[in-house]
């Protein structure tokens, strides 16, 4: 397509560039940047058609994608084409997509395949050759394209502040202009009239683009003003030429045109324009010649270097080329970076572009596992040369938040993709990366989106990693960059190795710095860098340089003085603050962690033992938690496989000791030299020391004023994912100096360090410590030796699996744990191996979630208990109390019932140690001062009082245990080797009789005195004395099991004197038993009071077991009493018949009392009360979409039984299509997807009612609302919970939201079983004689229905006319007709007083007006209701104007006033619930509207109901649907059933109104019996027995009349809402039994749906399932029908839709596709929901009850549609069916049918419209649309199926546009209700402050709304203007949610968490969740901006 603009054709593409800011006016619009792009194609195909047929082969796009090759690409899938094999396919992820760590794979689209199809494919694509002078066009409009970016955002500004004055404004836009490349008619000397505001990004506040244009004006002033306006609020603006911000824009176009570019094809060639962009963006760039003739001249520019830097540059390194120097390695003293720029930040020179700086290409240190063509390509880069690519990257400062997402998408579609220019680009990348961490870490003001975090693409990779390490020393340059930053708070610049690091600089409170340190993690983790960085010593030295900094900073002091010198806020560098010390006064002194030590002596007088050790007091001098040389040290002794004696020897050491210490002990040195040697090791190792009392001193209370801060700290320090390289690396350094130091000598230092020397001498004072303090420090100590000895796993050199295994093991034997929560004790470092969770299944067992609150936990298998440690490192003193108690329990399981009364005893098991130089380990345990630590251990908490420390014990025992156990020493080394005998060691100074040396010796032989005390002997008391003595004191006893243990050692293993010890202390116990005569010793005493205990017990427990059997029979006889009082009270079906025991078939039911929960009284006759409720609009009943053929075949396929228990691990019908969908012969992989939701069109609007259950009084009530009013007054910013003007309320108990209080004025209800009911008449005698009778009465009057207000309310006559049927007053003596539908007979019995009528009506009316009477008890009774309804004989309601005979006013005016205000109340509620919902409501006068919709709400809540409980039950035999009902949902029927009844009762009898109840009785009789004969004859005298022609046209005579009434007909309406109301409306015209109209509407429901149906199937717009082979393959019947049946079926079928209208070769051909039995089987289907319902209103409205039935009988039928027709005695399918075949008796039932068939065909067939749905005119008879009969969906209700895995969801979120905006929205939300995917919280799509998901709702769920919003992995629940959230349905693998997918494991479905949300839905309990949640915070509203 060739240009309109006439400049196009004599301009050069850069001078048409330069020209477009003034060519379109400085407006980037849609039409310019479409010109633009036009332009470049064009200037690609120059004028050549079959060139433009290369890129764009069917022709350009549409709108917005006009020009877009992806828009127009042959291939849509070239990212999976074959021309990517072997390639790096460029997806570049989008926000939500799901990824995954990289793992090696086999991709099947891009792994290079060597079959021969592809090689021949791939040189197809190499030999395709494109024209010379095509490719030439492409690479010069790329160039030009790419120089005007470069040149236009080299003049864009770093600073987004607003300009001072307007000079700088104009001085800008000069400057600015000299980077127009080729400028024409000198539009540079030309000054700018046209300037604009821009707004930026930054850091906090942020949309999408990045930037926007306020404003574009000549008025410069007004500009800044605008700019400072916006500045001041603290956004980024600046103020520059129009000129120049369109031409950003440009830059913004261009970017996204390249990134278009880069993955279109040309022709078939899919390569050829990646590669062109790669070329071109590693072209030099080249400065714009104005900008170097510019430079020359002026030297103010931006981009213009600083001459006098440079000289000095070249000064410092005149031996090194400044253009190929960046960094400059000093070997010995460090490292050095010389930067460009000054010290402080100036934006005009701080990042210029034109500064040529490289790194150093002439390192010697070549590897030979480098490619030939790798190091080539290194050597052959040019650096003296400025890229294009080294421009964009250090432009991405000036650019904003689009642009710069879109070059990094950029660089990932071109150059990532091709190996050779990805190394490249990591090269350019490197060589810019001081300039880039230069302005990422301080100016940046988007930091989330600079180009530094492209690095993970780079470094990441192993061949870039290598090549900067090896080749250009980028570890230096990481090194220097943290260096400097961290001391001087800039990039570069000189080093200054003496500089000290201060915590409380801006650097250190920059977080930024990570992202340094990350990508230091990321080249160093690759294995060829780690085995290249030993052989480039100098990295080590500038390694060590920089953590130097860090050794010992911001040292502890006590703090002594007052609480107010404490910081308890300050938490230290280990989270960023600045300090750990609230006293530091030589902040900036160093010295206390290089510093040259002091020792001193210390003395054990009672060992004979002294030693030199460091003087230090951790109590009163600095201390550090920072020891990072000590750590690094740590790290390197770790690789304990190269420290081994033999490895050593191979590089000149004799053994480790050696190696350390610098020379061979063993060689004669001096032993000063050995000393100075010593002190030295002991100055090093005692750093990490100090760090281990500190925290001792933090947890005794010692540091309590240094506030919080220090304890945060200790936490820190010792925190799982520091403590591998903090605490662990400590212990490692003390276990490394009780290896090469004699281990006295350490126990001595460790000893001082705790200042403990005295107190392990036998003081019992101390001059710091307090008792408690003094117990808890010597416990610490001791659990620090026994952790130094137990903890092996870096001294044993176990591997990570080893390491996995036993952190695993510890983690899990606590107990059961969550996978996040075991991942939370473990570090990072073994929680992502690969083996991690292979190893974790192996060790444990997995328990999935059983609840919704649950989640999956982990239980570790029994068999790994036996190497679970107590005294493992990483437990707390919690933890190891936990484990040893699960370790006991173990063990008592496995012991028998002796052993059970003994304590378990844990040996301690350590690692082995079986090589390198820790194997010594042990030979602490056999040091002679660890004997007297422990001795004096025991014996301070033996003979003190103040210490009685049961863990100091424990500890104490355990070390013995651990030293008589192990044999990592020289001691057993030693014995295994010689063998038993007498050896002499150094340590050991005496000798050794015979037995174990070491600990046994010294424990035997070493005598500790005390002076002053006569308890000890003169000689003095030795450890095992002291353990003779323990064992015999009883306040021992719980240890007695551990010091049995230690002596049968030493009688094994100990010398002779050990033995004699032990003998002699026995024999001392037996003769001082011996000498007490007549007594028993202490033992035999408590063993003799134990067995007198337990044969106590035992009697007690057969005493205890005879009166359990005597009671349990007394009990069963009482029951066996209950059961045949039972058994009584329920006669048999023959004493049922007679009438004198019917009433013990009947029982009562009381309706709720209790407290009221205000004010907590009774709930009685003294004060009205009622119930709290809610009535809420729904949308819940839905109507079978018959246009949908999938939700017709989950209608047809609805399982037979809806009362049985549906199997949930898969949701029903289309929901579980995302379960069972198979691609077959599909080469894509199959992709789940979204199911679809249930279209809102089809579904009925109504209201729904509900209960908390609840009883409040009427007065309490009102004081509680009126508070709720005055809260909301007088808290305006809060979002409330409940809204007062719709007369919201919340349950003040359980906090239920509620609308309404239903008054409850009644006491009991008679419950009638169902079996003891008969009918007084047949329904064919009743249907002919009593019908009949009434339907001449009604002497139709036409006019009456012309309105739709029916008639006036004056109009009184209609009353009086209508008498014979009239409801009158229960306050007046007027009978009544029996409206309850039961048989008369059984009403009478109950009501014996009452004079019966002849007729059965007349009992009927007089029955229903006594129970009226007796139900309508007087609140101001105070007399309990007796059980009997019949003989309590309470006074009735009165009317308001009612009196006493004297005349005084009675107090039952004031309560009857109440009620009709209560009722008034309800009917608001109401009718605030169905403004939306009018238009299903048949009559909607004002003067009745209230009565008709609480009608419809009964109903309605009843169809809810059995909705709700489809596929719930327990499969219990002859069970039905209201057995699975809870006793709320009952309750709330039956309140709601008399409400209704009261209502009418009290609103309407005796007022004007009632004409219009009667008048509706009256067009419901038209509407069911429309057919009726007795209808055909208003002309005639007789009626004809059988339908002839005279009777036809006597009915289409009535049908005109009836035409003109607008009247509805039967089958347009819903058959049970019609019978709920003719079972409420007590007006009632005719004279019925429940049953027969349930029978006749039963029909109504078959004729519906058998016309519904079959229409559906003959309409070619919904006929799709008719055909479709699910209908065949699963509604196969096996059975068969007989032939007269199934022609009986088949007339009946036929006549019926030939009465609508249809013709009958349709009719033919459908039942020859469908067949007999399968429309049976569907009519019974559709069927089944109306007998479900008609059960529960028979038990809520009459009270009756339905016997489980389990005969033998009942079992056997099949289903629930039988089992229910036969309980409510209807006709089978098969009868009705037959009608047309039954004798002359069933013509009535005949005529009806065909009555409603011809009202619905005439009105379909008249011009005239009818009332619609909606209340509105319907037009259906102009638009030739034939008026539709819809029936009732009878499925189970599923909300929308989602996929079983997250990622599907997302992808197919990616996929799916918003129906409003027409794109993928970027925070996607899933409609559950009907699968519609809409934008959450966007712009796009919200009106004012309305989101898309709250107007979704409204029209989709009406006032709720269930959405899942993908990216955020939550539910969001809207009510209204209300909303909350709460999880996904999703869990991962180990069973949990990740909120916010902030773990990034894969998630899976749940169903039944899904299902929870389902029950929400299904039972109305959306808007009392969200008010609760609500009401549990302070919540600031805003959901319906969502």
């Amino acid at each position: 397509m060739e240009s309109e603009l006439p400049a196009m054709n004599r301009l050069s593409l850069s001078n048409y560039l330069d020209s477009c800011p003034k060519l379109f006016g400085y407006r980037l619009t849609d039409v310019a940047q479409q010109k633009i792009i036009e332009q470049l194609f064009s200037e690609f195909w120059r004028s050549n058609e079959e060139y433009k047929s290369l890129f764009f082969p069917n022709g350009f796009g549409e709108g917005s994608d006009l020009y877009k090759l992806s828009s127009v690409e042959v291939d849509a899938m070239t990212e999976y084409s074959p021309s990517q094999k072997g390639k790096a396919c460029g997806h570049v992820f989008r926000k939500g997509e799901s990824i995954y760590r990289c793992r090696p794979i086999h991709c099947s689209y891009h792994t290079l395949d060597t079959s021969s199809d592809f090689n021949n494919y791939e040189t197809i694509q190499y030999e395709e050759q494109l024209p010379p002078d095509l490719l030439n066009s492409i690479h010069e409009t790329i160039s030009a394209v790419l120089d005007f970016i470069l040149d236009t955002l080299t003049a864009s500004p770093e600073d987004m502040s607003p300009p001072l004055n307007e000079d700088e404004v104009k001085q800008d836009a000069i400057k600015a202009s000299y980077s127009i490349r080729n400028s024409i008619n000198n539009v540079n000397n030309v000054e700018e009239k046209m300037f604009s505001v821009v707004l930026w990004n930054d850091e906090h506040h942020s949309f999408d683009e990045g930037r926007d244009i306020v404003e574009i004006s000549d008025d410069i002033p007004r500009l800044i003003t605008i700019a400072r306006t916006i500045s001041s609020i603290g956004l980024a603006v600046t103020v520059r030429s129009a000129r120049d911000t369109f031409r950003e824009g440009m830059c913004g176009l261009f970017i996204e045109w390249l990134k278009d570019l880069a993955g279109g094809n040309i022709g078939k060639n899919s390569i050829i324009l990646k590669e062109i962009i790669c070329e071109e963006l590693c072209k030099e760039w080249k400065k714009p010649r104005r900008v170097r003739i510019t430079k020359e001249k002026s030297k103010t520019l931006d981009d213009v270097f600083d001459d006098r830097q440079s000289e000095n540059i070249q000064a410092e390194n005149s031996y090194i080329s400044d253009d190929e120097v960046m960094v400059f390695v000093d070997h010995e003293n460090g490292m050095n970076i010389e930067d460009d720029v000054s010290s402080e930040y100036n934006q005009t020179n701080e990042y210029n572009i034109d500064d040529d700086m490289s790194m150093d290409e002439e390192s010697n240190d070549t590897i030979d596992f480098m490619d030939e063509d790798e190091y080539i390509l290194c050597q052959s880069e040019d650096f003296k040369k400025e890229l294009r690519l080294d421009k964009l990257l250090l432009l991405d400062l000036r650019l904003w938040k689009e642009a710069r997402a879109g070059l990094r998408e950029l660089y990932i579609g071109s150059l990532i993709v091709n190996r050779e220019y990805k190394k490249i680009l990591g090269i350019r990348f490197a060589r810019n990366y001081v300039k880039l961490a230069k302005a990422f870490l301080t100016p940046d003001r988007e930091p989330e989106h600079s180009i530094v975090l492209f690095s993970v693409q780079l470094f990441t990779v192993p061949s870039i990693s290598t090549v900067l390490v090896t080749q250009y020393n980028f570890l230096s340059t990481i090194f220097t960059i943290l260096h400097t930053f961290f001391t001087s708070d800039t990039v570069g610049g000189p080093i200054n190795l003496h500089a000290k690091i201060d915590c409380d600089s801006d650097s250190f409170k920059n977080r930024r710095y990570f992202h340094i340190f990350q990508d230091l993690r990321y080249i160093i983790s690759n294995d060829i860098v780690k085995k290249a960085v030993p052989k480039q010593l100098h990295y080590l030295t500038q390694y060590l340089n920089l953590i130097t900094l860090f050794q010992g900073m911001n040292p502890n002091e006590v703090v002594i003085s007052d609480w107010g010198s404490s910081s308890p806020n300050s938490n230290g560098p280990f989270t960023r603050n600045s300090k750990f010390s609230d006293k530091n006064d030589d902040k900036d002194d160093t010295s206390s962690s290089i510093r040259e030590p002091e020792f001193h002596d210390i003395i054990f007088p009672q060992s004979s033992l002294s030693f030199k050790v460091v003087k230090f007091e951790a109590a009163s001098q600095p201390v550090s938690f920072h020891h990072p040389l000590h750590w690094f040290l740590a790290e390197l002794l770790e690789h304990v496989d190269l420290l081994d004696d033999n490895m050593l020897k191979q590089h000149g050491w004799d053994n480790f000791q050696n190696m350390i210490m610098g020379f061979d002990i063993g060689s004669g040195e001096p032993s000063f030299i050995v000393q100075k040697a010593i002190e030295k090791i002991l100055s090093v190792l005692d750093y990490p020391l100090r760090v281990l009392v500190l925290l001792a001193q933090i947890r005794a209370g010692l540091w309590v004023r240094n506030g919080f801060g220090i304890r945060g700290q200790c936490h820190h320090y010792r925190e799982f994912s520091l403590r591998e390289n903090t605490y662990d690396e400590d212990i490692f350094l003390i276990q490394t100096a009780l290896v090469i130091l004699d281990p006295n000598l350490v126990l001595a230092t460790i000893l001082d360090r705790f200042d403990l020397v005295e107190w392990f001498n036998g003081e019992t004072t101390h001059k710091i410590y307090d008792t408690s303090q003094l117990t808890f420090v010597a416990e610490e100590l001791l659990a620090l030796l026994i952790i130094c000895v137990s903890e092996r796993a870096n001294a044993a050199g176990l591997t990570v699996e080893q390491e996995i295994r036993r952190e695993i093991i510890h983690g899990l034997c606590l107990g059961s744990i969550a996978y996040s929560e075991l991942t939370k004790r473990i570090p990072d470092r073994l929680t992502q191996d690969p083996l991690f969770d292979d190893i974790l299944k192996q060790l444990s067992h997995y328990r999935s979630p059983d609840t919704l609150t649950d989640h999956g936990l982990y239980e570790l298998n029994d068999q790994y208990f036996d190497e679970v440690d107590p005294y493992f490192i990483h437990y707390s003193r919690n933890n190891r109390e936990e484990a040893e108690e699960a370790l006991k329990n173990r063990m008592k399981k496995k012991m028998d019932n002796f052993e059970k009364q003994s304590t378990p005893l844990i040996v301690p098991k350590l690692i082995p140690i079986t090589n390198g130089p820790y194997i010594r380990l042990g030979n602490m345990l056999h040091a002679r001062l660890l004997n007297q630590i422990i001795f004096y251990s025991l014996w301070h908490v033996k003979t003190e009082e103040k210490i009685k420390s049961d863990t100091l014990i424990d500890e104490a025992f355990h070390l013995i245990m651990l030293a008589l156990s192990d044999e990592n020493n020289d001691i057993v080394r030693e014995n295994k080797r010689k063998g038993k005998q007498k050896v002499s060691d150094t340590p050991i100074t005496v000798d050794i009789d015979e037995g174990m040396p070491g600990f046994m010796y010294y424990a035997t032989f070493d005598y500790f005195r005390e002076a002053n005390t006569s308890e000890m002997e003169t000689h003095g008391t030795s450890l095992l004395d002291l353990l003779l003595q323990f064992s015999c004191e009883q306040s021992f006893k719980e240890f007695h099991h551990k010091i049995d243990f230690i002596i049968n050692k030493f009688e094994q293993l100990g010398s002779d004197m050990a033995k004699m010890t032990i003998t002699k202390h026995y024999e001392k116990i037996r003769l001082e038993s011996q000498s007490k005569v007549g007594e028993e010793d202490g033992l035999s005493e408590f063993e003799r009071k134990k067995q007198a205990a337990k044969e106590r017990q035992k009697k007690i427990m057969e005493q205890f077991a005879m009166a359990q059997k005597s009671f349990i029979d007394k009990h069963e006889e009482l029951y066996e009493n209950d059961e045949m009082d039972q058994d009584l009270e329920s006669p048999s079906t023959e004493d049922r018949l007679q009438a004198d025991t019917i009433k013990s078939s009947e029982t009562v039911w009381s309706y709720p009392t209790g407290t009221c929960i205000v004010c907590q009284e009774e709930t009685n006759a003294s004060s009205l009360y009622g119930m709290l409720g809610l009535v809420q609009p729904s949308k819940l009943l839905r109507h079978t979409p018959f246009y949908d053929k999938d939700y017709v075949f989950e209608a047809i396929n609805c399982p037979e039984n809806l009362d049985h228990k549906y199997d949930r691990s898969v949701p029903y019908g289309v929901a579980s299509l995302p379960y069972n969908v198979v691609e077959s012969g599909s080469s894509i992989p199959f992709r789940h997807f979204v199911s679809k939701g249930f279209p809102s069109d089809s579904c009925r609007l109504g209201s729904y009612a509900s209960t908390c259950g609840h009883l409040m009084h009427v007065k309490c009530f009102d004081t509680y609302f009126a508070s709720l009013e005055q809260r909301h007054q007088l808290q305006l910013a809060r979002n409330h919970p409940e809204n007062v003007s719709r007369k919201e309320f919340m349950c003040p108990l359980c906090k239920s939201l509620g609308n309404t209080l239903f008054p409850v004025i009644w006491k009991v209800k008679k419950e009638i079983h169902y079996e003891t009911l008969g009918e007084n008449e047949e329904f064919k005698i009743w249907l002919c004689d009593k019908i009949g009778s009434v339907i001449e009465k009604l002497d139709i009057n036409v006019e009456l229905f012309a309105s739709r207000s029916l008639v006036p309310l004056s109009d009184i006559e209609f009353a009086r006319r209508h008498s014979s049927f009239a409801l009158g007053s229960p306050t007046n003596n007027r009978d009544f007709t029996n409206n309850t539908g039961l048989p008369a007979h059984t009403l009478a019995q109950t009501i014996p007083n009452q004079q019966r009528r002849n007729s059965s009506g007349g009992r009927l009316r007089d029955a229903f007006t006594q129970i009226v009477q007796h139900m309508l008890r007087t609140p101001t009774t105070t007399q309990d209701v007796p059980t009997t309804v019949a003989n309590d004989e309470l006074p009735t309601l009165t009317t308001p104007t009612s009196s006493r005979a004297d005349g005084s006013t009675t107090s039952e005016d004031e309560e009857q006033e109440t009620i009709r205000r209560m009722y008034n109340r309800l009917a608001e509620v109401v009718q605030i619930s169905y403004q939306n919902v009018l238009g299903d409501i048949t009559f909607q006068s004002m003067q009745h509207l209230s009565v008709e919709c609480i009608w419809d709400l009964f109903g309605y809540t009843i169809s809810c109901v059995e909705i709700s409980q489809r596929g719930v039950g327990e499969n219990n035999p002859g069970a039905t649907i209201v057995d699975s009902l809870s006793t709320q949902t009952l309750t709330i029927l039956r309140i709601l059933s008399e409400t209704t009844i009261t209502y009418i009762n009290t609103m309407f009898v005796g007022q004007p109104a009632e004409a219009n109840l009667k008048q509706i009785a009256s067009y419901r009789v038209l509407q069911i019996f429309y057919g009726h004969p007795i209808m055909q004859q208003q002309k005639s005298t007789t009626i004809s027995g059988s339908i002839n022609d005279e009777s036809i046209q006597n009915r289409e005579k009535l049908d005109s009349n009836l035409l003109s009434m607008k009247a509805k007909p039967l089958l347009l309406e819903d058959p049970f809402l019609l019978l709920v109301e003719s079972s409420m409306n007590t007006a009632s015209a005719i004279e019925y039994e429940i049953s027969h109209l349930i029978r006749i509407l039963f029909v109504a429901e078959v004729v519906k749906i058998i016309i519904s149906v079959a229409e559906s199937a003959i309409n070619d717009k919904t006929r799709a399932w008719r055909n479709e082979l699910r209908f065949n393959k699963d509604l196969t019947i096996e059975c068969t029908l007989s032939e007269s049946k199934s022609s009986s079926f088949r007339d009946f079928v036929s006549w019926i839709l030939q009465q609508v209208g249809n013709d009958e070769h349709d009719i033919i051909n459908l039942m020859d596709d469908i067949g007999e039995l399968v429309s049976l089987n569907i009519i019974r289907t559709f069927c089944l929901p109306y007998l479900r319902k008609c059960v529960i209103l028979l038990h809520s409205r009459f009270g009756i009850v339905f016997f489980t039935q389990t005969s033998d009988a009942m079992e056997t039928e099949h289903n629930e549609f039988t089992r229910l027709s036969k309980l409510l005695r209807l006709p089978s399918l098969e009868e009705i069916c037959s009608l047309r075949e039954t004798d002359r008796s069933d013509t009535n039932m005949l005529a009806i049918i065909a009555g409603w068939c011809n009202h619905l065909n005439t009105l379909r067939q008249e011009p005239l419209s009818i009332v619609d749905l909606s209340g509105s005119p319907n037009n259906s008879a102009d638009s030739k649309e034939p008026l539709v009969v819809t029936i009732n969906h009878p499925a189970i209700f599923e909300l929308v199926g989602l996929p079983k895995r997250l990622d599907s969801l997302f992808e197919e979120s990616m996929r799916r546009t918003c129906k409003k905006c027409k794109s993928v929205p970027n925070d996607p939300a899933l409609c559950l209700l009907c699968g519609t995917f809409v934008c959450s919280q966007s712009y796009c799509c919200s009106d004012e402050t309305r989101g898309e998901c709250y107007i979704h709702a409204k029209s989709c769920g009406g006032d709720i709304g269930i959405y899942l919003l993908v990216k955020k992995c939550v539910i969001l629940l809207l009510h209204l203007e209300n909303g909350c959230f709460q999880n996904a349905p999703y869990l991962d693998t180990h069973g949990e949610v990740d909120l916010g997918l902030k773990r990034g494991r894969p998630q899976f479905i749940n169903q039944k968490r899904y299902d929870e949300i389902r029950k929400l839905w299904l039972t109305h309990g959306v808007p009392i969740h969200v008010a609760r949640k609500i009401e549990q915070t302070f919540d600031l509203g805003g959901w319906p901006t969502m």
